[in-house]
């Protein structure tokens, strides 16, 4: 599907564009909200990228299945992925959580 504007949409608009919509943590305020209990960690990084290392305790959520794990109504759907949960999501640079986040948030 082509863009209706003259000027293609890069992915690094893209994701500059949903950093502006969605909030950063720093690394001392993700700790605090771990110690807390008061987050759920979504690493985002395709299946064979987190195999050797990921933050513990994470559930890890393809980006390319989020909206179907996200979903009540989705048969995807997991069950840990409720609305009223907090998340924060991570990948290896920060663009692909950042897009995640924002598709998360327009979701609801």
């Amino acid at each position: 599907m082509k863009h209706p504007s003259s000027l293609p949409r890069s992915s690094a608009t893209m994701v500059a564009e949903a950093n502006e919509q969605v909030a950063r943590i720093s690394v001392d305020e993700l700790r605090t909200l771990l110690t807390n209990d008061a987050i759920t960690l979504l690493d985002v990084r395709e299946t064979g990228e987190h195999a050797a290392c990921t933050i513990p305790g994470a559930v890890c959520v393809p980006r390319g299945m989020l909206e179907f794990h996200a979903d009540p109504a989705s048969p995807f759907h997991r069950a840990g992925m409720a609305p009223s949960r907090n998340y924060v999501l991570f990948c290896g640079s920060g663009g692909r959580s950042a897009l995640a986040a924002l598709t998360l948030q327009t979701m609801g």
